[in-house]
Formats: structure tokens, C-alpha cells, sequence
């Protein structure tokens, strides 16, 4: 089983975009995936990919639904001046 997850992380890894990142986030977070998880946050580094998922509908599922990440996102979003 644990092979088949590294697998799908694997796979979902290449599917990561504006319009998938937030809800990808998410399941990589409830099913305890690290290494997708790590990749997304590698894509909402980008300070316009992060405004831009802020944007969609996904995100505001994953703020709802997985407050923690919200923290996390904030701590490695760098500080406007």
C-alpha cells in the first residue's frame, strides 16, 4: 500500500497548477502525504502562484478545512514592505 501512495504522489505531483494546488494541498494533508504536500508549498513559494490559488474556490475550501496549512502558508510568504 505504501508504495501505491508514493506512486499517486508522485503522479498528482505533476498536476499541480493554479487551478489544482489548493485542493491537491489538501488531500496531500489529510491523507499525510509529505512529499506532495512539500511540492505544493515548492509551487505556492512563488509569491504570483500564491496570489493566484488565493484566488479560487479551492482555497477557500483548504482555509476552512485545513487551518493548520493556512499558518504555514503565512509563515513562508515573505513580508511586504
Amino acid at each position: 500500500m505504501g508504495r501505491l501512495k508514493l506512486i499517486c504522489e508522485e503522479k498528482l505531483c505533476e498536476y499541480i497548477d493554479i487551478g489544482t494546488a489548493a485542493n491537491i494541498l489538501a488531500l496531500a494533508e489529510q491523507h499525510c502525504c509529505e512529499g506532495l504536500k512539500k511540492a505544493c508549498f515548492d509551487f505556492l513559494a512563488a509569491p504570483e502562484n500564491l496570489r493566484a490559488v488565493a484566488a479560487t474556490d479551492g482555497f477557500q475550501h483548504l482555509s476552512v478545512s485545513c487551518p493548520s496549512l493556512m499558518v504555514e502558508l503565512v509563515a513562508m510568504s515573505p513580508v511586504q514592505r
